[in-house]
């Protein structure tokens, strides 16, 4: 009986060890498992962080590369578009400027030229405006001119009617003898061929009948 008690000690003990060993093995193997799943997880925190950093990346080079575009475009724009400016006003007879020392005849009138001073043509040109004369307030419009075209380094002619056809015996006198204040008021819009629109705005007044001195002011976009 001592024997087998022996022998059923020992066994216990070895099952006992056993157990303990295998118990061993599987902690052993669950950390390794833990160690693995770590280092997966490092390596998909790095990847998305990569990811993030990439996508960041790419949209500050988006961002540049409209920023330059944008640029391009803008300066594209400003150096190729038809760009109108008056380049003379004055009095005319007929097609012909008078001279400062040329008296004022009746059928004189009105007269100014614009330019497109840029690379392309200026698109649908317009005009409108009128000519007033003080005292008397008397006006008359400027034939408008709709839809015109404009090709770089071209003029175009803008002329009031002849000071008698709109005015009386009377303000023509006046005229003649310098007492009369001419005042012009034109709007002139065309577009560019980029389609951008664009505004003239011109105000000007005889100041000076001997010198025939024009005081003009431009407003334009």
């Amino acid at each position: 009986q001592a024997i087998e008690a022996r022998k059923s000690g020992n066994d216990a003990a070895a099952l006992a060890t056993g157990t303990l060993a295998a118990i061993r093995e599987q902690a052993a193997l669950m950390r390794q498992q833990v160690d693995t799943m770590e280092r997966q997880l490092s390596i998909a925190e790095t990847s998305a962080k990569a990811a993030e950093d990439n996508a960041t990346a790419a949209h500050i080079a988006a961002d540049a590369a409209k920023t330059s575009a944008k640029i391009a475009k803008d300066s594209l724009e400003l150096t190729q578009r038809a760009f109108i400016q008056v380049v003379s006003m004055g009095l005319n007879r007929g097609r012909i400027p008078l001279a400062d020392d040329v008296p004022v005849t009746d059928d004189a009138s009105v007269a100014l030229s614009i330019k497109n001073h840029g690379p392309t043509r200026a698109l649908n040109v317009t005009v409108k405006g009128t000519l007033t004369i003080t005292p008397g307030n008397k006006s008359t419009a400027v034939a408008p001119q709709i839809s015109y075209d404009l090709p770089p380094a071209t003029d175009l002619a803008i002329a009031f009617d002849a000071f008698n056809s709109w005015l009386d015996a009377d303000a023509i006198a006046l005229l003649k003898q310098g007492k009369a204040n001419l005042q012009v008021s034109l709007k002139i819009t065309y577009a560019d061929v980029f389609g951008v629109p664009h505004e003239i705005a011109i105000e000007a007044a005889l100041h000076d009948w001997i010198r025939r001195g024009w005081d003009i002011k431009v407003h334009s976009t």
